[in-house]
């Protein structure tokens, strides 16, 4: 198979070379001879073609291929003044076994036809003992796939696929960094170690199959593993990333793994999250490609562009590929000193275009970081070839020395001391034909404004070797995953779109239910009567009434107290003026027993701005009783005695209002209001009772005393009521009939109006109360107490105090005033419905 490939490439470049003849194309810008050849692959140029005139006398032209540069960059020349150097430095070692080291450095010109010319000169060159390789992919598979036949070892130091690696088709090639796969498990190995399971992947074309890797061993075999991954190579890609998050829904993750290939595509991507996305607070990890810690000022200026953020960048550092040559990078900044070969007079001229020798200091820290792969290839070939010819004696075989050198690369368990520089050296060792040194992680975070080592991984091992505990605890604050435990409060929420099928988010609970378990499903509703402060916990709703020190509670018990002080001053005035004939005419037993019952309804007026409990309902109930049966029986019982004054015969010879009649009435009334309540609380249940009431769900709960209405309870609760609904209409009808009767005597016209302002207070309150809001119908029944008893009390009293607060009253003419008075209206016509009165004026 391989012998059929490398035929098919000869045939390909001798079919090119019909039509154009290469011009030096393939042969070395630099070589020097030696028992023992280095070869070097390297890209510098670009393949053009002139018009040049043919040899004789024709002046025919004919079309040559050459090597141009004239676009050249300086970065591929210093790799091949690398190898030259290296290979002189370390050719010292051979010089004291007398054995000779030479070189032939070739610029395959980015193109294939070159490469395959290069690798048949380098194929047919006994010499050659080893290849340092070009560094793209597909001239390291066209050059070795030719070379691979003579078990030269070839040495490469880009990315390797398992298309590479794999032994039939490339078995000599060595990676001068680790496998995708095995750099794909150094970064498992951190993501394990911070235990980040949700992630979004990021990759560069050239980095899908570590992409994928990560993605299949880790994202999707780990527990609760979720996230997503898409291929972003250009910027003109970064749309995709917004509608990757659009397809799959939910939030971006806090990690955001990006495997790009180069410096200014990562920090364009970068700049694009920041501030097109407004991430914040993100975990970036990035590639080795793009991790370099040289670059890692051009991506801090823009993940530091808003001071409130923490974010974090992550670089697993190859340490060759970070590793600092001061002493190469002096030589190649230097004013460049060429020895006439053609390598030198490029470098030379690529100095001169870019004004190094104008300005010497303008190329300073310009050299490539690839430098170290091509010291570290060269100088492993040299140390195996050192130490096999000090074991050998007599002659060499050179197929012999190859497969020898080769061998001894490839064993896993041998470590070529390699110095770079003066104090820098590395034991290199080869795993699988790949570079195994490990990755130095460096963490940076901006809010610090800090870089430094987390420790070393291996892609055999799960975890960090030598790791900063300190800086470990710094970065490990952050969510780590969408897939992590939810605590109480919080239950699993799970994206249907299949790009997150492994995944969920924490969703706190809504307003009102609760998880009380890690990792819940779903969220349970609290009662009715409850609600959740903080997710976890159902509380019983807040009880609404008006407390104590409430400005409610304040006036009304101030309103109640004035009215009381009001009550038992009016008292003192009737009994300091018992003897005048307007309130003999009034019989004081009734005004007092008025009094102490509108003082008992001041009193009791107040009970509902209370707290409700069982007990002061069941007061307030009683209470209400009470007074309206005490008020409307003694009005009634007035107001009948008057009635029957002025429609009798005989005239002022009626009884008084009778203090052993009235005791008895209204210990009678007592006696009743007291054993229904007992029977009502006792037996058949509290009439009133605390009702609690809520306008929503989940709202707090108010407080009141509410009867219970229709029913058997609420009916044996109506009956005390009814005595005094019944002597209230009896009051009202005959006030009404008597509003015409003497002056002295208009007491009947404020008993009507007393009774109608009551009524219309009553009415009012039995309008709005159910309209009202439940905080506030505690205090219209206070309010409604209140007006009621103030009614009473200014209708009744307030014109006979005005009358007995005259000074310098006459008796005699008071008393004669009301004879007079009760004599006209009884001299009225028949037809005012009244008898005549015969004996009016005898009596009078």
């Amino acid at each position: 198979m391989i012998f059929i490939i490398s035929l098919y490439i000869l045939v390909l470049a001798n079919s090119q070379s019909c039509s154009h003849e290469f011009k030096d194309a393939y042969k070395p810008v630099a070589s020097k001879d030696g028992d023992f050849i280095i070869a070097g692959i390297f890209n510098v140029g670009k393949v053009g073609t002139r018009l040049e005139l043919e040899d004789g006398a024709s002046m025919a032209t004919k079309n040559v291929t050459y090597c141009s540069y004239a676009d050249a960059k300086q970065w591929g020349v210093q790799k091949m003044l690398a190898m030259r150097d290296a290979v002189e430095m370390e050719g010292q070692k051979l010089r004291k076994i007398n054995a000779t080291l030479g070189y032939q450095i070739y610029d395959a010109c980015n193109s294939y036809a070159v490469t395959s010319r290069i690798a048949g000169a380098i194929a047919n060159n006994k010499k050659v003992v080893g290849v340092s390789a070009v560094d793209y992919k597909s001239l390291v598979k066209f050059s070795s796939q030719h070379i691979a036949s003579y078990e030269i070892p070839i040495f490469t130091y880009m990315f390797t696929d398992d298309e590479m690696m794999t032994n039939n088709i490339f078995p000599s090639l060595f990676s001068m960094i680790d496998s995708e796969e095995n750099e794909g498990k150094i970064i498992i190995s951190f993501l394990k170690l911070m235990d980040y399971r949700y992630m979004d992947i990021w990759y560069h074309k050239f980095s899908k199959e570590m992409a994928h890797y990560i993605w299949d061993n880790y994202v999707q075999k780990v527990e609760n593993g979720c996230g997503r991954i898409a291929e972003v190579t250009l910027t003109s890609d970064f749309y995709k990333i917004k509608e990757k998050y659009k397809q799959s829904g939910g939030n971006s993750s806090q990690v955001q793994l990006i495997l790009s290939n180069s410096k200014a595509t990562t920090t364009s991507m970068l700049k694009h999250m920041t501030e097109e996305l407004s991430f914040h607070n993100k975990i970036y990890i990035l590639g080795i490609s793009n991790g370099r810690k040289s670059f890692l000022k051009h991506y801090t200026t823009v993940i530091n562009s808003d001071e409130s953020q923490n974010n974090t960048l992550v670089l697993p550092l190859a340490p060759l590929l970070n590793m600092e040559l001061p002493q190469m990078n002096t030589k190649l900044n230097a004013k460049w000193q060429p020895k006439q070969e053609k390598i030198d007079l490029i470098y030379r001229e690529i100095q001169r275009k870019i004004g190094c020798f104008e300005s010497p200091g303008h190329c300073f820290d310009q050299t490539t970081s690839w430098l170290p792969y091509v010291i570290g290839g060269i100088k492993v070939i040299i140390n195996s070839l050192h130490e096999i010819l000090l074991n050998t004696d007599g002659p060499v075989c050179m197929n012999d020395m190859r497969n020898r050198i080769f061998n001894m690369i490839e064993d896993n368990s041998r470590k070529f001391p390699v110095n770079f520089e003066s104090n820098v050296s590395y034991d290199m060792l080869f795993k699988d034909r790949a570079l195994h040194l490990g990755y130095d992680i460096g963490i940076y975070q901006s809010r610090m404004d800090s870089f430094n080592i987390l420790g070393k991984a291996h892609s055999e091992s799960p975890t960090l070797n030598g790791t900063n505990k300190t800086l470990l605890e710094n970065i490990s604050i952050y969510n780590k995953t969408c897939s992590e435990d939810c605590t109480p409060g919080f239950y699993r929420y799970y994206d249907n779109h299949e790009a997150l099928s492994f995944c969920w988010t924490c969703q706190p609970c809504a307003k009102n239910t609760i998880t009380t378990e890690t990792n819940a499903g779903q969220c349970e509703p609290c009662g009715l009567e409850e609600w959740s402060a903080f997710n976890n916990t159902c509380t019983q709703v807040a009880e609404l009434y008006i407390s104590v020190d409430s400005g409610y509670f304040l006036v009304g018990a101030v309103t109640a107290g004035v009215s009381i002080m009001a009550t038992i001053i009016l008292g003192i005035i009737v009994k300091r003026n018992e003897i005048r004939p307007i309130v003999k005419a009034c019989d004081k037993e009734y005004l007092y027993l008025m009094l102490f019952s509108l003082t008992l309804g001041f009193a009791a007026s107040v009970i509902p701005l209370l707290k409700p409990t069982s007990y002061s309902c069941s007061a307030e109930y009683l209470s209400r009783i009470l007074v309206s049966s005490l008020i409307t029986t003694n009005l009634a019982w007035r107001s009948i005695m008057v009635y029957r004054i002025f429609t009798a015969d005989r005239i002022l010879e009626h009884r008084s209002f009778g203090t052993i009649k009235i005791l008895i009435l209204n210990i009678v009334i007592l006696v009743i209001v007291i054993s229904f309540g007992l029977i009502d609380v006792l037996v058949v249940g509290p009439a009133w009772y605390i009702h609690r009431t809520q306008e929503r769900d989940h709202e707090p709960m108010y407080l009141i005393c509410k009867s219970h209405g229709v029913g058997a309870t609420g009916l044996f609760a109506f009956l005390p009521l009814v005595p005094a609904i019944a002597a209230f209409g009896t009051t009202l009808i005959l006030a009404f009939k008597m509003r015409q009767f003497p002056f002295n005597f208009k007491e009947t016209l404020n008993i009507f109006a007393a009774a109608m302002i009551c009524l219309s207070c009553y009415l009012m309150y039995f309008a709005g109360y159910s309209f009202s809001k439940d905080y506030y119908k505690s205090l219209l029944r206070t309010i409604l107490y209140l007006a009621s008893n103030l009614a009473f009390l200014f209708c009744i009293f307030l014109p006979k105090t005005i009358v007995l607060l005259k000074p310098d009253v006459d008796l005699e003419m008071e008393r004669a005033e009301v004879r007079s008075s009760v004599c006209t209206f009884a001299s009225m016509p028949p037809n005012s419905g009244r008898k005549t009165i015969k004996r009016c004026a005898t009596t009078a």
